[in-house]
C-alpha cells in the first residue's frame, strides 16, 4: 500500500526591511525597530543624522540595556548639533555642552539619570496617591449610593403607609357619614310622625259649645 507523501512547505526567510532583497538578518535599530543586513547596517549609521544604536536582531538581552540609555543620552538639543548631556534645575530643561558653556555655567545642573529616576519615582508615588484616593471617593460614592437607596426606599414606604391610611379614613369617615345620615334620618321620621299624631289629636277633639 503506497502512503501519501507529507509535503513540507519551505518557510520563506525574511528580507532584510532596508533593501529587501538580502535575507542574511543580522541586525536591529533600536530607534527605528527595523531588522537589516551588514551592508545595510552600515549604509544606515552613515544616513542618520542622529546616531541610532543598532544591536544584535537575535539577542533580546542586548536591547534593554539600549532602551534605557536612548532616555538619556540620545536625546538631541534643540539648539546646537550636539546631544543633551546634563540637566539644569534652574531652567528645567535638558542641556549640551554648549547651552552649559554659553547659559547655565552657574546653574543647578544634574545627571539626567539622576533627574530622570527622581521624575520616575516622583510619578510612581503620584499615581499610587491618585489610586488610593479614587479608591476612597468609590468607597465614599458606595455609601452615599447605600444612603440615597436607603432614603428614598424610605420615602416610598412612608408614601405608601400614608397611601394606606388615606384609603382607612376615608372608610371610617364615609362609615361615619352613613351613619350621621341614617340617624338624622331617624330623626326627621320621628319628628314628623310626631307632628302629625299632634295635628290628628287637635281635629278631632269636640266643640264645647254650639250655637
Amino acid at each position: 500500500m503506497a502512503f501519501p507523501q507529507t509535503r513540507r512547505q519551505a518557510q520563506v526567510p525574511k528580507p532584510c526591511e532596508l533593501c529587501e532583497t538580502d535575507t542574511n538578518i543580522k541586525w536591529k535599530c533600536v530607534q527605528c525597530n527595523t531588522l537589516m543586513c551588514d551592508k545595510c547596517k552600515n549604509i544606515h549609521l552613515v544616513q542618520t543624522s542622529i546616531r541610532h544604536d543598532i544591536v544584535d536582531a537575535f539577542n533580546s538581552e542586548g536591547g534593554k540595556d539600549i532602551e534605557h540609555r536612548i532616555i538619556t543620552d540620545n536625546i538631541p538639543c534643540q539648539s546646537h548639533k550636539k546631544f543633551n548631556c546634563m540637566f539644569c534645575r534652574t531652567c528645567d530643561r535638558f542641556v549640551c555642552a554648549d547651552c552649559i558653556t554659553a547659559f547655565h555655567k552657574t546653574h543647578d545642573l544634574d545627571s539626567i539619570d539622576t533627574v530622570c529616576d527622581e521624575r520616575r519615582k516622583n510619578l510612581t508615588q503620584l499615581r499610587s496617591r491618585l489610586f488610593e484616593k479614587v479608591a476612597r471617593f468609590e468607597t465614599e460614592e458606595k455609601k452615599i449610593q447605600d444612603l440615597k437607596t436607603k432614603y428614598n426606599n424610605f420615602l416610598a414606604e412612608s408614601v405608601e403607609k400614608i397611601n394606606q391610611h388615606e384609603q382607612l379614613i376615608k372608610v371610617e369617615v364615609s362609615e361615619y357619614a352613613n351613619e350621621l345620615r341614617t340617624q338624622i334620618e331617624s330623626e326627621r321620621q320621628r319628628i314628623e310622625n310626631s307632628m302629625l299624631e299632634k295635628e290628628n289629636a287637635v281635629f278631632e277633639i269636640p266643640p264645647k259649645h254650639c250655637f
